[in-house]
């Protein structure tokens, strides 16, 4: 949840489920952004700054330094004139936006509705997108993470270092351990408590009832009930999507399956995570699309 990996994964969709009938594309001559739909034919002409992705009908648009909303004609729904410096992609009908912040988090943060009234207060140092009626913020006064409902009032208390969105009723969240001197990581119900035993380095989403997590130096993959079944081997691993994981071991990535099977051999120099069937790999110095095959496509 840091700053630029945030900001990528706002604006991509990587990191949230999203409308792939549209996807964003720029123009290599003006450098602006538009939109093409899946035959890649463009429905949007580029004339934007920067453009997010489409959600529930909108997608966010910069143009110079305020962000506005348009839909999939390209009608601007909420003027790009507002005076926000980053907006997010609509969720539950709701989308955070932010004043002062750099590379999509600090300053302050809230939320819109689709009629582009604030609706949540721009007081969060960090805002995540809603899941089930609940996000993830970062207060400005403690730094600390707690979790609001649609309304802006908090369900969970700001009691934690570090925190991650709920995903499949599980949400991963740390605290500081002082007689250890180092954060432990755990997951919660949405009513605050913890969902099972364990303590963990490091932890992801839950995806398909499974989540990475790091026990000690290496990663490897709980249930729901926080039961081992992927045995930690991992110097890092991404959270499932598609049934596939990016794993990475002594400098080198490949995909393992819910039952830890390695699918596609641990040979590339980087590999993002599956989206729509396609992950983007690179190997020696080339950077490429494949699929869920290992087989290069555009």
């Amino acid at each position: 949840m840091k700053n630029l990996f945030l900001l990528g994964l706002l604006l991509s969709g990587v990191y949230f489920k999203a409308n792939a009938q549209l996807t964003s594309f720029k123009d290599e001559q003006t450098e602006k952004f538009g939109f093409k739909n899946k035959a890649g034919k463009p429905v949007v002409a580029a004339t934007y700054d920067e453009a997010g992705v489409f959600n529930e009908g909108l997608a966010p648009v910069r143009l110079q330094d305020k962000w506005g909303y348009i839909d999939s004609t390209g009608k601007i729904i909420i003027p790009v004139n507002l005076q926000y410096d980053f907006a997010g992609a609509f969720y539950e009908g709701l989308a955070c936006v932010n004043n002062g912040g750099q590379f999509g988090v600090g300053g302050d943060w809230g939320a819109i509705n689709k009629a582009g009234k604030l609706v949540i207060p721009m007081k969060y140092f960090q805002f995540f997108k809603f899941n089930n009626g609940i996000a993830a913020v970062k207060s400005n006064d403690s730094s600390m993470y707690g979790f609001i409902d649609k309304t802006g009032k908090t369900i969970i208390d700001f009691n934690y270092v570090d925190a991650g969105d709920f995903s499949e009723n599980f949400a991963w969240v740390s605290v500081f351990n002082k007689e250890k001197r180092e954060q432990e990581y755990f997951f919660i119900s949405k009513n605050g408590r913890p969902a099972f035993d364990g303590k963990f380095a490091k932890a992801r989403d839950f995806k398909g009832g499974i989540a990475p997590v790091q026990i000690q130096n290496k990663w490897g993959v709980i249930n729901a009930k926080g039961l081992t079944v992927v045995a930690p081997a991992y110097d890092n691993m991404f959270t499932y999507a598609g049934g596939l994981a990016v794993v990475e071991k002594d400098g080198k990535y490949g995909f393992i399956d819910a039952k830890g099977k390695v699918i596609l051999a641990m040979q590339y120099d980087f590999a993002s995570s599956f989206e729509n069937g396609k992950a983007n790999v690179s190997l020696n110095g080339e950077e490429f699309f494949i699929n869920t095959k290992g087989e290069k496509i555009k």
